[in-house]
């Protein structure tokens, strides 16, 4: 059994959050950047076929600017960032066996659990730097996120292999794309119609067909996979007739769309500084939590500032020009050199999207950890929900792609 593939969007370019664009002589993205945990990555040997050029990072090897404005250069252990999470290890047995029965998860936030280890195994730096990454990883403040957001949904996902070796956390074998999230999506779509332009405002599920509404047709269809925004979806703009089954509503209500931006900054050609460290974390996050050191991994002279949680909300309520001096200014510090002007700025205000309305989605303090197993539920075996957000192994660009594999299999099945 098969279908024919008819792509809506309701932007004038397909990709969602994940947009590549033009960036000194390559590329750059505004949104998703990285392949998760690449020796397991089912989506590496696509990478590697097509040719789309990426570079290998380690999220533990850092150059770190204090508040006092001291530099220190860390690398986080796999002993050192594994101590925050010990004290998960009574919240994750109680999750283990509640699950398994059908209850609630244990409350608390991330934040409550992991602050006395962090405080107990690492030092200010250090502590500043693992808080800094999963606050852009989750893009929220670790106080907003449920603890079963760190412990992981109820569930498993058949089609997505997790890196066993990422044992604390972080993200130690990723890989930066560097000629943007759009090849990918240039061969994927290859061949399948896309109306761009189209936003959907009525999905009708109704006992007398499936009629999908939007800006410019009406139209019956034979199935639906719903992939925009945990944002989207709990605003309203795609109304579905009937409304939605209150368990599903329920399980919107535990979901959060989270907040990661970027400040992206491109120095002349020729400009040179350090580069046996990938990342510098700042530990005052004004305006980002760390930068992607450009030069040491593509060879081009810039740095890629990303901020999550309430420094990328911060970012939206500042100028560019605010945005660039602040964090030019603390570039000089931490790499020691006097970096003239950019030559290239480019920002993103993700919240102000209105078909992201944020950048990915966590599971927030009023969670019982069925959420996501909630939302995969098909809607009389037709409507189907897909993305980032209820992906069980949390939200990229690799869980997202597998879970409309996942969606796309249940309808092929049926």
């Amino acid at each position: 059994m098969g279908y024919s593939v008819d792509v809506i969007e309701a932007r004038d370019r397909l990709g969602g959050r994940a947009h590549s664009v033009p960036f000194g002589k390559g590329t750059a993205d505004l949104g998703a950047a990285w392949l998760h945990s690449t020796p397991y990555n089912p989506l590496l040997p696509l990478a590697k076929k097509t040719g789309v050029e990426y570079a290998n990072t380690n999220f533990a090897s850092h150059s770190a600017l204090s508040k006092d404005g001291r530099i220190d250069q860390i690398v986080l252990s796999p002993e050192s960032t594994t101590a925050p999470f010990e004290t998960m290890t009574g919240p994750g047995l109680s999750w283990a066996w509640r699950s398994a029965i059908g209850l609630s998860a244990p409350d608390g936030s991330a934040g409550q659990y992991m602050e006395e280890g962090i405080a107990a195994s690492l030092n200010s730096v250090e502590a500043c730097t693992v808080r800094g990454l999963y606050e852009v990883a989750f893009a929220a403040e670790l106080d907003d996120i449920h603890i079963v957001g760190l412990l992981g949904s109820s569930g498993t996902d058949p089609y997505w292999k997790p890196d066993p070796t990422l044992e604390d956390g972080l993200p130690r074998s990723d890989a930066l794309m560097y000629e943007g999230m759009q090849k990918f999506l240039e061969i994927l779509s290859k061949d399948i119609p896309v109306s761009l332009n189209e936003p959907v405002r009525v999905i009708n599920w109704g006992s007398d067909g499936l009629v999908v509404e939007s800006s410019k047709r009406s139209e019956q269809f034979d199935a639906v996979i719903v992939t925009v925004s945990i944002g989207v979806l709990k605003n309203g703009s795609i109304k579905f007739v009937p409304p939605l089954p209150d368990s599903y509503r329920q399980a919107l209500n535990g979901l959060s769309m989270g907040l990661l931006n970027k400040v992206l900054l491109r120095y002349p050609e020729g400009t040179k500084w350090r580069t046996d460290r990938q990342f510098i974390s700042f530990c005052d996050k004004d305006p980002v939590q760390f930068a992607v050191n450009g030069l040491a991994l593509t060879n081009d002279p810039a740095f890629f500032g990303l901020a999550g949680g309430n420094a990328a909300r911060a970012i939206e309520q500042a100028t560019d020009d605010e945005l660039v001096h602040k964090l030019h200014s603390q570039l000089r510090i931490a790499t020691g050199i006097a970096l003239p002007d950019p030559v290239e700025v480019r920002v993103t205000r993700w919240s102000l999207d209105p078909w992201a309305l944020g950048s990915n989605a966590y599971l927030n303090r009023q969670a019982t950890g069925y959420e996501k197993l909630a939302l995969r539920q098909p809607l009389v075996g037709r409507v189907l929900f897909a993305g980032e957000a209820i992906s069980i192994e949390g939200g990229s660009v690799d869980t997202a792609y597998f879970d409309g594999v996942r969606a796309a299999h249940f309808l092929n099945s049926g």
